[in-house]
């Protein structure tokens, strides 16, 4: 994720990112950012603002993709908070994880990707 759109996240939900990148790689893979596009930003800020309410003691340990969709592993969540996890982590399957529009899983050169029409043209003619 840009790094602009991390810092926003870092500095809007300071209890779910406590120290941002600011960490301990042996404690916390947030030492990396978060490992995604910069397309799942609302996506990540949504959840972010339902967690806060739903699950106030959640800490952020690792957001990333894998296999094409989100991943958002934390600690200290309540079941309310993991369902909202969830969730946002089905929904990442149909957004592109490049600009944020509706998009589908494609399986490209060894990945999954999520991507919409017009950002797979755009991967396609670069091969």
């Amino acid at each position: 994720m840009k790094e602009i759109y991390e810092n926003k996240l870092f500095t809007k939900y300071p209890t779910i990112f406590p120290n941002g990148r600011k960490v301990n790689p042996r404690e916390s893979l947030l030492y990396f950012g978060c490992e995604c596009e910069s397309g799942w930003f609302r996506l990540i800020d949504n959840l972010c603002k339902q967690l806060v309410k739903a699950s106030p003691n959640v800490v952020a340990d690792q957001v990333k993709e894998k296999f094409g969709g989100l991943r958002f592993y934390v600690h200290g969540c309540t079941a309310k908070g993991n369902k909202l996890i969830e969730v946002a982590e089905h929904k990442s399957f149909r957004i592109c994880e490049l600009c944020g529009k509706r998009g589908k899983l494609y399986y490209q050169g060894g990945w999954y990707l999520v991507r919409c029409a017009g950002c797979k043209k755009a991967i396609v003619k670069e091969q």
